[in-house]
């Protein structure tokens, strides 16, 4: 676990430290947003701790990542349409 903890301080720190939308800079709510939304499937095959290590190492590039805290993630999201039954129940009162 220590050297996953070490890695995913190293890429926080690489891409700003900080979230793209609100600015918080609290690594406990920050974690990686993959742009172009193949972050799931990168995480299963790769794996969260090989992905930090491949960043680190520079053999991942961090052109389509950014950091985001756990709510503007969320946000993004739904913005994106990729959680959109949560937000239709809502609507209609289903919650």
């Amino acid at each position: 676990m220590q050297r996953y903890y070490e890695a995913r301080a190293g890429v926080i720190k690489k891409l700003g430290a900080r979230c793209v939308r609100c600015g918080i800079e609290d690594p406990r709510v920050l974690c990686l947003n993959h742009k172009n939304g193949d972050g799931a499937e990168e995480r299963r095959t790769l794996g969260q701790r090989r992905l930090y290590i491949a960043i680190m190492k520079g053999k991942r590039s961090t052109d389509d990542l950014e950091l985001r805290c756990f709510n503007c993630n969320e946000i993004y999201e739904y913005e994106r349409g990729r959680k959109g039954i949560f937000v239709k129940k809502a609507e209609k009162g289903e919650l």
